[in-house]
């Protein structure tokens, strides 16, 4: 494997245990049903890279995908990105 491409693996890979961690500090019980929705399709995804098992999209999993705003996960991403970035003393994830 290309040495470039390790390190984009291992960044994406380290960056997606972080959302996790941030994840995992969510109290979901405060969240309506499409937040909850899109936070546990972020931590699917995130999952699914660091467990190695990520592969192509499939046409299936695209149709998923577009059944959900895109909009809306990335905003509650940017929302778990600022909760880490407030937890992490201003550092980023």
């Amino acid at each position: 494997m290309d040495l470039q491409l390790k390190k984009v693996q291992e960044t994406r890979i380290n960056d997606c245990k972080k959302i996790i961690g941030y994840l995992n500090l969510v109290n979901f019980a405060t969240l309506d049903d499409k937040e909850v929705r899109a936070l546990a399709m972020i931590r699917e995804m995130s999952n699914t890279i660091v467990s190695g098992h990520a592969k192509l999209a499939t046409e299936g999993d695209v149709s998923r995908l577009l059944t959900i705003s895109v909009e809306r996960m990335v905003s509650f991403l940017w929302v778990v990105l600022s909760f880490g970035l407030l937890h992490n003393g201003g550092y980023g994830c």
